[in-house]
């Protein structure tokens, strides 16, 4: 059954990446799609055919693959090779001497295929006046095959009927099978279905029959408690994970760039409003600005390079107001401390605090707002006391 949906599977993917090909060389030759494309009795084409079209009429002779893509496909002239088809209604009267492979709405076959076909469809129709001389690989709504299949036959549907010989088993994935009385089957005759299989008196099977039942899906209503479990864990493990992130990276900071941290921080304490402010403002504009430096091809340089110090100033923002919470905590309590106990300290508030229904997300936004503003208030500053004492 396995090796069914395989072949179901790797035929799709041939066939989309043949059209979409197919599509393109259109294009590229004709510059338009025309509304009909029609190969008229009396042509013959020496080579391989491709075509998209709302409809699609081949009458004479292509000595070649023919590739088709459209709304209404037919096919009653003669294709000496392989046939590819997509198409709403597909429907082969005529005469393909190699591989059929054909994905449509509803598709019919009913003329004679010299090798394999692999069909996909609504409904699939192969009448009896068509003949398969290798395998049939066929999935679909409802199914017919009242034709011979000159080897084995590997089917999935909700309804099958078979009326002629198939070369070898059948293998079949089915809500219902019928085998007419003129059904033969060369070999065993495997199908799932969750009802026996209606084989009628005059059919024949030569080997075994054997019926497996579909496999049992069991629903069992979701446990709460365990969803809900598993969401704290998620919750607190994601919180462990950005308080250590945020810790270290604050630890960094204070070693690497103590005096431009505690200026943000200060900031922070004597213009809380101005950072407000100015973090709802690069929030609004930032993106703004970087998606029309995208639009101009000139500007995609500066356009990265903004959006990756946006994004670290939007990570960062954190740190600093949990820093500047460790330090009121401190200071109110009249205690002197080292900073990095400040951040430890103000970090496991902020966090504890994101945890909070409903208010963590409003926290998080706050904490961000404030700590963008202020530090893009601080990097300003720091450029123009630099710029002022000569150092840039």
């Amino acid at each position: 059954m396995k090796k069914i949906l395989l072949s179901i599977i790797l035929f799709l993917s041939i066939a989309l990446t043949v059209f979409h090909f197919a599509n393109k060389l259109s294009y590229a030759t004709n510059g338009v799609n025309p509304t009909s494309i029609t190969v008229p009795r009396d042509q013959t084409i020496e080579n391989d055919y491709f075509a998209t079209s709302p409809t699609i009429t081949i009458s004479g002779t292509i000595n070649g693959d023919a590739y088709l893509a459209g709304g209404n496909i037919l096919i009653e002239g003669t294709i000496n090779g392989d046939l590819l088809a997509a198409g709403g209604v597909v429907i082969v009267s005529g005469t393909v001497t190699q591989d059929v492979r054909v994905i449509g709405g509803q598709v019919i076959i009913s003329g004679p295929v010299g090798d394999n076909v692999a069909a996909a469809a609504g409904i699939l129709n192969i009448t009896d006046a068509s003949s398969v001389g290798g395998s049939l690989v066929a999935a679909s709504g409802n199914m017919t095959v009242l034709g011979p299949v000159g080897r084995s036959a590997r089917l999935a549907a909700g309804q099958i009927v078979l009326a002629d010989t198939i070369g070898d088993g059948v293998n079949a994935i089915v809500g219902q099978l019928i085998l007419t009385p003129t059904a033969v089957i060369n070999g065993n005759l495997i199908y799932q279905s969750a009802t026996q299989a209606q084989i009628q008196s005059g059919a024949r099977v030569l080997g075994q029959t054997t019926r497996q039942q579909p496999p049992e899906v069991n629903i069992q209503k979701p446990d709460r408690n365990k969803i809900l479990g598993f969401i704290n864990r998620t919750l607190f493990t994601i919180a462990l994970i950005n308080f250590i992130s945020y810790l270290v990276i604050g630890l960094l900071l204070l070693y690497f760039t103590p005096v431009f941290t505690q200026r943000t921080v200060d900031i922070l304490r004597r213009r809380a409003w101005a950072s407000l402010g100015v973090g709802l403002l690069t929030v609004i504009l930032a993106p703004i600005i970087i998606a029309l430096l995208f639009a101009i091809i000139i500007g995609i340089p500066l356009a990265l390079i903004l959006l990756a110090v946006f994004w670290l100033f939007l990570y960062i923002s954190v740190i600093f107001v949990s820093l500047f919470i460790g330090e009121l905590i401190f200071s109110t309590s009249g205690t002197r401390t080292a900073r990095g106990w400040s951040l430890f300290i103000g970090l496991i508030i902020y966090q504890i605090l994101t945890l909070i229904p409903v208010i963590g997300w409003i926290i998080v936004l706050l904490a961000v707002l404030f700590g963008l503003g202020a530090l893009v208030l601080s990097t300003i500053d720091t450029y123009n006391d630099s710029r002022d004492k000569e150092v840039i």
